[in-house]
């Protein structure tokens, strides 16, 4: 009701408040371009990818609405939770964007995603299929199998589980069709099986972290919001929550990188113990990395800052020991 009331007795405002959102919003995405179009180029360089420039444009385009809708309710959120929470804003707007965004779409009911980019169809019976459902029958499990159509905008190659808990599915690329074999894909759908059977500490770990990173960076939010010294708007407030989830979020990346490396190895084991075959699984691993063109190996700093998973060299070894 407050927020009701506030909205119709300043109904400019808030539509100032929505521009404001995505004018920060762009404004991102622009510091972002240079990264984007240079990983473009490189895709490019490697024929990584048969899109044109206008191709990508286009793709890059309709990716766009979903994040920027998100992004703008978000803190939306926040600037509502000054109208309804008052001075307890910050303790307001994180129990809220945790419940919407983190709580909800886990017991909310999902079918396979409507995305613009990506067409899912299921997978046709043949060679793959019936080696994927062997894979997924020695680990006791039943799983709709997807394939997308990625060969459109990349020529990498994955398989993956996708789907929110109790409705995944696997998902493996056209391209990873056309360049490995069938018992090359019941490896691969053996290894995201080892994630799925510990799917529920991942969750718990991941909803953990949310909670955390949301908790501590609103409440420092709140901390330099109110020291008299800066005297912020709540636009101005806005942009303090921004930096300091993103801080919070960098602070804690080691952590939680060296969790999800763990959960890789843990996978990569249960994928080894699935085939009884680690050197076919290792070989596995080296053309995936040759046919995305990943670094084999990576400087200490590199991994403990910036990746979730162990390099390869890294998961080789791995193997070698089992």
């Amino acid at each position: 009701a407050r927020v009701a009331g506030s909205a119709a007795g300043d109904r400019r405002a808030w539509m100032l408040r929505i521009l404001f959102l995505l004018a920060v919003f762009a404004i991102l995405r622009l510091a972002e371009m240079p990264f984007t179009v240079c990983r473009y180029l490189h895709y490019r360089a490697f024929d990584l990818t048969p899109l044109t420039p206008g191709g990508w444009v286009r793709i890059l385009l309709l990716g766009l609405p979903v994040p920027m809708a998100l992004f703008t309710l978000k803190y939306l959120l926040v600037l509502c939770s000054f109208a309804v929470f008052k001075q307890r804003w910050w303790l307001g707007s994180f129990l809220l964007i945790f419940l919407l965004f983190d709580v909800l779409p886990e017991v909310a009911s999902r079918t396979y995603p409507l995305d613009p980019v990506e067409q899912l169809a299921p997978l046709p019976a043949g060679s793959h299929a019936t080696a994927i459902n062997e894979a997924l029958a020695r680990a006791g499990m039943s799983l709709p199998v997807m394939v997308v159509d990625q060969a459109k905008r990349s020529n990498t190659s994955n398989l993956y589980i996708a789907g929110r808990r109790n409705r995944e599915y696997v998902l493996i690329t056209d391209t990873f069709l056309r360049q490995f074999t069938p018992g090359q894909a019941a490896l691969a759908a053996a290894h995201e099986l080892g994630h799925l059977r510990r799917r529920t500490i991942l969750l718990i770990a991941d909803k953990t972290l949310s909670f955390l990173v949301l908790a501590a960076g609103f409440f420092l939010a709140f901390v330099i919001a109110r020291r008299p010294l800066f005297r912020l708007s709540r636009g101005q407030i806005v942009l303090v929550v921004m930096l300091s989830l993103s801080a919070v979020s960098f602070a804690l990346q080691p952590v939680t990188n060296a969790f999800y490396r763990r959960e890789e190895l843990l996978a990569d084991r249960y994928a080894v113990e699935i085939a009884s075959d680690p050197k076919a699984y290792g070989r596995l691993l080296a053309d995936m990395a040759k046919q995305n063109l990943e670094p084999l190996d990576m400087p200490v700093w590199e991994k403990t800052l910036f990746s979730s998973y162990p390099s390869v060299m890294e998961r080789l070894r791995e193997c070698e020991t089992r």
